[in-house]
């Protein structure tokens, strides 16, 4: 594959040594760490080219020995290259001929003082430069040089004969192209900033009253407010991380005083502020961020740990199977309050499992495996939720894995690691569905780095402990393929095999009783049922017609995933949180940690409708036992009311987005 140079010619923001012209308005220290923020919006710019494209961003940079703070400033996937030359001119021939020499088809050049620079005119430079024959990109600049210059040849007449630091830059730049016959394209003009007038630009642009420049590329409004003010992102994600360590500390007391509503407040507040922290910490010095981010994961689970769980006693029942299976007894056969099972019984235990006079267990073979073989560490809450943890330490990982695979900044793992549901889903709650993520992400690592069959094992395995798990499934197979599906019902046939003494008992709750509890049975628990029947009134039939209905838009959807060429790792992780949304919306779970299935894909895909969806399904923590209740129905018209219209704005914006490509491209 084609990866295309993309290199930022830059200085180490040093007070005294960068932005000197603008130092002198502003300060050398606040000059410095503008700087450093431009280079960061630069470097996200090109972080965003998509992967399909082929690209490696790099920074060429000056002096020598500044390699320390050039790596903290930019992504761990950037290279960098040291300046080598008497003027610019040198300095940008002998990054061309360096780029063109290990490999690389074209080169881009850009510089290090446009952060607004949009993500569109990287993709339209190589684009254009991928065209037959020999060609220059330039992207000429306000104030007469340029902000970018593409090369497939490095010509070394580009860079003689030119003054400067002059209006006249681009222009002699054009003319020695015309020279040689070399073809030229030219991108819409952007800016740089070097004084206090194109800082003013810049404010403009970020407040939006720019008639001049808008669109542009990463930096959003409030992006350079704490450089501008002089607060470093560091320590303005370690005030958030303070303040949602204080969130998380409130939340027990302000639930046992106030109920469930102060619950959902708190922790919905906490979402808000995990989606802030995700920003300011891609403009983060890489290496700080992530001892922070860690660290503060780490810290918020051990406070949640503290307390019992608090909305859910599922954990109980978890405990109580694997007990059960060390004693010799299918969990399946029988119910916890049978006498043939009193001797299992204790005060700490089994006086919380639920359903404990009516329902055998509900969770499939690999979630039985996992309980039985966590009970024989140790038979508690704590031991059980510390290797639910440890799935997460997985479900990490391969996060981690997956953005460097993409070329995107690690630092989104924060969106995991700090985001409120996992923390309270998991290390409070304390439930499985950890493990079935975990499974589902390493089987989701193993097939789209190249081994589909061993990755589908992993994934049905996941199916084994949550079978909604099998959403993914479409992602990674390819129709008419039938090993993937062999293997996938060959790995849940054999992992039922120890439990079929029971018969079509195996399926457990599932089949006798769940369904009909969670309103799926009579459809008054589905979203979109339940809107047809607000509107045109309940019909014989219609949870048949609806499931019909959902399959087959599922299975269309499913299709088109798996039919789709030229597939890379983002777009197929994108088309799999597609299709998990879909899912999520058609089934419309009752409880918050069915959602729990998105929450690598926000830091993974960070869309606009995960983000909703991952933060609105805290409002299913809603319980009947407070005074104050809203109806399920209003709880879910928010959370799928706020997915559908996240959807479609996040489409508006892309067609819009589109259609400015194709006028700027004309």
């Amino acid at each position: 594959m084609s990866v295309a140079a993309i290199g930022i010619i830059c200085k180490a923001p040093q007070p005294g040594r960068a932005k000197t012209r603008l130092a002198t308005a502003i300060g050398a220290v606040a000059a410095s760490e503008l700087s450093a923020c431009f280079l960061r919006d630069v470097a996200a710019a090109i972080d965003a080219v998509p992967e399909t494209l082929g690209g490696r961003g790099y920074g060429v940079y000056a002096p020598a020995g500044v390699e320390h703070i050039m790596r903290e400033l930019l992504p761990a996937t950037f290279g960098l290259q040291l300046q080598v030359g008497n003027d610019l001119g040198d300095v940008l021939l002998g990054a061309a001929r360096d780029f063109l020499l290990d490999g690389h088809d074209c080169v881009l050049l850009v510089n290090g003082d446009s952060p607004t620079l949009p993500t569109r005119f990287l993709v339209q430079a190589i684009e254009a430069l991928r065209e037959p024959g020999d060609r220059m990109v330039l992207g000429p600049a306000s104030d007469g040089g340029y902000y970018l210059i593409g090369l497939k040849q490095p010509h070394r007449q580009l860079f003689t004969r030119i003054a400067w630091g002059t209006e006249t830059v681009a222009r002699s730049t054009c003319e020695r192209a015309a020279e040689i016959g070399l073809a030229t394209t030219l991108l819409p003009e952007w800016y740089d900033i070097d004084d206090v007038e194109t800082l003013g630009w810049l404010k403009d642009e970020l407040a939006g009253h720019s008639t001049r420049f808008r669109g542009g590329g990463l930096a959003k409004a409030g992006r350079l407010v704490s450089t501008v003010n002089n607060v470093p992102p560091l320590h303005l994600l370690a005030s958030i991380g303070f303040v949602l360590v204080a969130l998380t500390l409130a939340t027990p007391f302000a639930f046992e005083a106030l109920g469930d509503n102060a619950f959902m407040a708190l922790t919905m507040s906490a979402g808000l502020l995990t989606i802030v922290a995700t920003r300011l910490a891609a403009r983060t010095p890489t290496y700080r961020a992530l001892w922070l981010i860690f660290g503060l994961g780490i810290v918020l689970r051990a406070c949640v740990l503290l307390f019992d769980p608090l909305l859910s006693s599922d954990i109980y029942r978890y405990v109580w199977d694997g007990r059960v299976q060390a004693a010799g007894f299918n969990p399946y056969r029988y119910i916890p309050a049978d006498e043939t099972l009193a001797f299992l019984r204790d005060g700490t235990i089994f006086p919380h499992i639920n359903r404990a006079d009516t329902a055998v267990t509900i969770y499939p073979p690999v979630a039985q495996f996992f309980f039985l073989i966590v009970t024989r560490i140790d038979e508690s809450v704590t031991m059980m939720r510390l290797a639910l943890l440890g799935c997460e330490s997985v479900t990490v990982t391969v996060i981690v894995l997956l953005l460097r695979r993409m070329n995107r900044p690690v630092t989104r793992v924060i969106a995991y690691l700090w985001h409120p549901l996992p923390l309270w889903e998991i290390a409070n709650s304390g439930h499985i569905d950890a493990l079935m993520v975990a499974l589902m992400m390493l089987g989701l690592w193993i097939a789209l780095t190249g081994r589909a069959l061993r990755g589908a094992v992993f994934i049905a395995f996941s199916v084994l402990v949550k079978p909604y798990a099998a959403t993914v499934l479409a992602g990674i197979c390819r129709p008419w393929d039938l090993k993937m599906p062999l293997v996938v019902i060959a790995t849940v046939a054999l992992c039922y095999i120890p439990y079929m003494s029971v018969g079509w008992g195996v399926l457990g709750f599932l089949t006798t009783g769940y369904l009909t509890e969670e309103g799926i049975s009579a459809g008054n628990d589905l979203w979109l049922l339940s809107l047809w029947r607000l509107v045109f009134g309940e019909h014989h039939g219609d949870v048949v017609a609806y499931v019909v209905l959902a399959a087959l838009v599922f299975m269309f959807k499913g299709l088109s995933v798996a039919r789709s060429s030229h597939r890379t790792i983002a777009s197929s992780l994108a088309d799999i949180n597609m299709l998990l949304l879909i899912a999520l919306l058609l089934l419309s779970p009752n409880y918050p940690w069915y959602f729990l299935i998105v929450m690598p894909f926000v830091a993974l895909c960070g869309s606009a409708p995960t983000w909703v969806i991952s933060i609105g399904a805290l409002l299913l923590s809603e319980q009947l036992d407070w005074d104050f209740y809203i109806p399920r129905m209003v709880t879910k018209s928010f959370l799928f009311g706020g997915l559908l219209l996240a959807s479609a704005l996040v489409t508006w914006s892309t067609r819009m987005q589109r259609t400015a490509d194709t006028g700027a491209s004309q």
